[in-house]
């Protein structure tokens, strides 16, 4: 059974990301295909300290929505940023 991710509780993630982190951060949901988020971020990001916290703390947002995922890929050009990652699981119990 292949998993359907829900767009609402991605946007809502996202959406309490930006609450917390804009505007040194601001994550935009781009694509869901399948399995994979495809999210860009923008601002003044630091580039040599903590790089990865940017995206990993988006990833503990979405798990309080039941969305369980992995970075699978990071593509920074200039000051955007856009990073893949790959739903692993859902939390029905949250999700529904």
């Amino acid at each position: 059974m292949a998993m359907r991710v829900n767009y609402e509780l991605v946007d809502k993630a996202i959406n309490d990301y930006n609450k917390y982190r804009s505007p040194e951060a601001i994550a935009y949901l781009i694509d869901i295909n399948g399995r994979y988020l495809t999210i860009k971020f923008e601002g003044s990001i630091c580039f040599t300290c903590g790089f990865y916290d940017y995206f990993e703390d988006l990833i503990y947002i979405l798990i309080n929505y039941g969305v369980l995922c992995k970075i699978v890929e990071v593509l920074a050009e200039g000051e955007e940023i856009t990073v893949k990652y790959e739903v692993v699981g859902l939390n029905l119990e949250l999700t529904a």
